[in-house]
């Protein structure tokens, strides 16, 4: 696994997009 790797995914409640950690791609 890539540890410096982010994910993007919009958040569909407030339609907001995120940049997280590994924790989204889990």
């Amino acid at each position: 696994m890539i540890k410096d790797k982010k994910c993007k995914y919009k958040n569909e409640e407030t339609g907001e997009l995120i940049i997280s950690d590994l924790s989204c791609c889990q």
